[in-house]
């Protein structure tokens, strides 16, 4: 490559993947999202939630000054909670998407656009078209509660059948999916890893444009750090982030089931090229 990627997008990491200790919400999460507010590796950071209020308060300001792109994950509180937006049981579901609502109030705070959510496990064949619907319903309320917030959804797909054997994992299911929520909400996404890039036309979590696996066909960069060992200290996160992998998927047609039309219907009855950024001073 002849020139800067930063051209083109602006790269990043997951706070509570680059530093576990914060993954439930607690832990030194200032002091380890300096770190990557200090590294000019990064000009992006997906943070998850935090419990306290002064933590999140501080965290907010020095996003602010860092003027790195903020996105918002809500796997860390679903995973650690087990919650499940397509569970069977309604009461559940409805934990799940409470929980969501409070990472989405969360996210406002911290500066993020977006919300990155992940779908439950895959029930088996009977009830895979009741799960869905639910899954549908559980979206769509995430996102009206977001929109009133400035705040857009990405659903994170996962495997069906290796490691997280989730509900949403097959194309033709995710298609489905995407396309019953973007009928009333088009800045929906569905994303295997999110990322920000520059002139896609839709809106990133800094208010620029967002990278995201889509229905129509579209490329995606996975980034993500390799597994940490040791103590972590200021660019370590740089270094553990530099293997890249890169995928790409493109999808044609269109997946059209009862799952989709019942969710509907039950729906509808209820930018710089290169500028150093400003960082903020090391202590």
């Amino acid at each position: 490559m002849q020139e800067s990627w930063h051209r083109y997008l602006r790269l990043g990491i997951v706070h509570f993947m680059a530093f576990p200790s914060v993954l439930r919400g607690e832990g030194p999460f200032v002091d380890t999202l300096r770190q990557i507010a200090q590294d000019e590796f990064f000009t992006a950071v997906e943070t998850g939630w935090v419990h306290s209020d002064a933590e999140r308060a501080a965290a907010a300001a020095l996003l602010r000054e860092s003027h790195v792109s903020v996105g918002f994950g809500a796997q860390s509180a679903l995973l650690v909670t087990k919650s499940n937006l397509n569970a069977l049981d309604e009461s559940e579901r409805k934990k799940a998407v409470a929980l969501v609502q409070q990472c989405i109030d969360q996210a406002a705070q911290l500066g993020a656009r977006r919300v990155a959510v992940l779908n439950g496990p895959y029930p088996g064949p009977s009830d895979e078209a009741r799960a869905t619907r639910l899954l549908v319903e559980s979206l769509l309320d995430l996102c009206a509660y977001g929109r009133g917030r400035g705040i857009g959804i990405t659903l994170e797909t996962f495997d069906r059948t290796i490691e997280k054997k989730a509900l949403a994992g097959p194309t033709r299911l995710c298609v489905g999916v995407s396309e019953a929520v973007r009928r009333d909400f088009p800045d929906w996404t569905s994303a295997t890893s999110p990322c920000w890039r520059k002139g896609s036309g839709s809106a990133s979590p800094s208010g620029g444009s967002t990278w995201s696996m889509r229905t129509s066909a579209t490329a995606s960069c996975a980034i993500g750090p390799t597994r940490r060992t040791g103590t972590s200290t200021p660019g370590s996160a740089s270094r553990e982030a530099r293997t890249i992998r890169r995928r790409s998927w493109s999808f044609s047609g269109s997946c059209s089931t009862s799952a989709f039309s019942e969710a509907r219907s039950a729906r509808s009855s209820a930018s710089r090229s290169n500028p150093r950024r400003a960082r903020p001073r090391k202590a």
